[in-house]
């Protein structure tokens, strides 16, 4: 949604963000995966990758220096719906969240309050697909 708000650098760097978070549970899932080749469509990247590029240090050290607080809460939000993409959000998704957040200086409460938005609103597409299928 606000992907192309990136530089192109800031959009590579954020692929290789979602691929740690993808694997943070040590799982790729292929609702993860779709989730990626949608936002490299959004992004206008042509073909979507699966592998980082750089190691994930260089990647949060990379966006932090790259990106402004506004940028910052366009990757965290687009990484939360990533992460919850696959219905699932398990203990070791929670604490690499919670870690990478803390590296981009937002707090505990701010994410959870993101994460609840998020959450509201794919339950409210979900209604509204049921709604048109029905």
């Amino acid at each position: 949604m606000y992907l192309n708000i990136l530089n192109e650098e800031q959009k590579e760097l954020f692929v290789d963000m979602c691929i740690y978070v993808a694997l943070s549970n040590n799982q790729f899932a292929e609702e993860e995966k779709h989730c990626i080749d949608l936002y490299c469509q959004e992004m206008g990247i042509e073909t979507p990758r699966y592998e980082a590029r750089a190691s994930y240090n260089a990647t949060v050290e990379a966006i932090l220096c790259s990106c402004g607080a506004k940028e910052i809460k366009i990757i965290a939000m687009e990484l939360a719906a990533l992460v919850l993409s696959d219905s699932k959000y398990e203990q070791l998704e929670k604490d690499f969240m919670s870690d990478l957040m803390c590296r981009f200086g937002i707090s505990s409460n701010e994410f959870e309050t993101l994460i609840k938005s998020i959450q509201v609103l794919n339950a409210t597409y979900s209604e509204l697909d049921n709604w048109i299928r029905a």
